[in-house]
């Protein structure tokens, strides 16, 4: 069941702006609604192949984040990504799952990053094309997970929180990952992307091609009040913290429930606006806690 929002906004009649696309175009305020997310609706007709969606928060002091859904739910987490996101069934941008585009009611998600001027605005400009504009992504593959590369026992070397082109703040490829992590002597990475798994669309193609390093799923579970990582997660978790049914407790019990280990992510690390929501600041039973960042300080004699 969906909550009821208001917004202040305009809308522009769709305008063909060329033979194969219509512009939708909004504007508006962000409510003060004491809730992290906000959403814009939008309907998608029949015969639309790619959509694009343009945003701007149309501030220099407040941030936005932005995401988008589909008719049946999650389809992307773009966070703090500058560039427009673009779905369409053969491809999709970073940070964003391909599929068939189903008519119906989509949603652009705003997230309320950091709100300083009040009210925050935003313009978004939704372009629905019958042709896909994007070239296709063959090397998109559902993730199936890779058999053990060793099998003695010893020490191994990962990193657990390593973060791909699919998270905004983060460029490097699968591959240049997978070669800077053999060139540190580590037998595994975690790819714990924020709010998403599009990352796994590209593990089979990497994993094939660096045979001595395992890429292992994962996901940064990313809020405003504190990162936890979803160490093995291969299912969507919803982060929008203060939706209807979404706790922080329900989401730690669904990444544990498929089979995933919960870690709190650098729980102390208060940096204000240099890292929005780094510090660990919810509510949770101790005993849904799987693992803690270790945090060292080095200090100088």
């Amino acid at each position: 069941m969906r909550r009821a929002i208001a917004f202040a906004w305009v809308l522009v009649l769709p305008q063909i702006a060329a033979a194969d696309e219509q512009i939708l175009t909004f504007d508006g305020e962000v409510p003060d609604d004491g809730l992290d997310h906000a959403f814009v609706e939008f309907e998608v007709p029949v015969g639309t192949v790619e959509i694009e969606v343009r945003h701007d928060d149309l501030s220099e002091a407040n941030i936005l984040d932005w995401g988008l859904e589909d008719p049946q739910g999650f389809r992307g987490w773009g966070g703090g990504n500058e560039e427009p996101a673009v779905v369409a069934a053969a491809a999709a941008s970073r940070s964003y799952l391909t599929g068939a585009i189903e008519p119906g009611t989509w949603r652009v998600i705003i997230g309320k990053a950091l709100v300083v001027e009040s009210p925050a605005t935003y313009h978004l400009e939704v372009v629905l094309r019958d042709v896909q504009t994007l070239a296709p992504q063959p090397e998109r593959t559902p993730y199936v997970a890779a058999p053990a590369l060793a099998g003695e026992r010893r020490w191994y070397a990962g990193d657990l929180h390593v973060h791909s082109r699919e998270s905004g703040d983060a460029r490097p490829p699968l591959e240049e990952i997978a070669a800077f992590a053999r060139s540190r002597g580590l037998d595994f990475v975690e790819l714990s992307d924020h709010n998403v798994l599009s990352q796994l669309d590209f593990i089979a193609a990497a994993q094939a091609d660096h045979p001595d390093l395992l890429l292992m799923p994962g996901m940064e579970f990313t809020t405003y009040g504190g990162h936890a990582n979803a160490i093995g997660a291969t299912t969507w978790v919803d982060h929008k913290i203060g939706q209807p049914e979404v706790t922080i407790a329900g989401a730690f019990a669904a990444i544990q429930d498929q089979g995933a280990l919960v870690s709190i992510n650098h729980p102390a690390l208060a940096l204000g606006n240099a890292c929005l929501g780094c510090a660990w600041e919810h509510e949770i039973d101790p005993l849904q806690i799987d693992a803690v960042d270790l945090e060292l300080a080095v200090h100088e004699p």
